[in-house]
């Protein structure tokens, strides 16, 4: 087979069915993301112009809440994600201080948070005064497919070594092939990377 096909044996076929090697398909995962291709480890200069700066909020108890930063200017067609935090068990208060933390060290453009649960984002807005935008949330499948033509672009680029969460949540969320509509898979943890698109529908670079 590799004198017949040279490089098969870094197929998922291959190394599944030869090397007995757990590999999901590429093509079943849900975001585009690839090393190398979507990384970077020094923000470039801006030649002047300004950062803008983005946070984004996926709001959990049980399941995690995630918090992405990303920042983008008007002479860069990339987006790059600085850092990405995701914790359990994290209440009103302790996602409202996260976020003011985020706030005291950027000049965030915009706050976006999951607005499923009305009640939290009411409360961190009117009892912590935060200027919470709620995510819109609306053709997810739609949004994912044009989020991923900038990853096969490298238009979207994250910080080697500050977002952990979200690099192992691209290489591990798949669709679910027995639903009837497009959707991820429920095993798999999908926070930071929504938090992730929410952001990106916010940002114009």
């Amino acid at each position: 087979l590799k004198a017949m096909k040279p490089g098969v044996e870094r197929t998922p076929w291959f190394r599944r069915n030869y090397r007995r090697e757990w590999v999901i398909e590429d093509d079943s995962l849900v975001y585009r993301y690839q090393p190398g291709r979507n990384d970077f480890d020094t923000i470039p200069e801006a030649g002047g112009a300004e950062w803008h700066h983005v946070l984004a909020i996926d709001l959990g108890y049980n399941d995690a809440s995630a918090f992405v930063l990303m920042a983008y200017n008007d002479h860069d067609q990339s987006l790059y994600v600085l850092e990405v935090f995701k914790r359990t068990r994290m209440d009103v208060t302790d996602v409202a201080n996260k976020a003011k933390l985020y706030r005291q060290r950027f000049d965030l453009e915009y706050m976006i948070v999951d607005g499923a649960n009305k009640q939290a984002v009411e409360e961190m807005r009117r009892r912590h005064d935060l200027p919470l935008l709620a995510a819109d949330k609306t053709g997810k499948p739609d949004f994912i497919e044009l989020m991923n033509t900038d990853f096969n672009l490298g238009k979207i680029k994250l910080k080697r070594g500050a977002c952990a969460p979200l690099v192992e949540e691209y290489s591990s969320l798949i669709w679910d092939e027995k639903s009837a509509k497009r959707q991820e898979h429920p095993a798999c943890e999908n926070h930071a990377a929504d938090a992730a698109l929410y952001g990106w529908r916010h940002c114009y670079n």
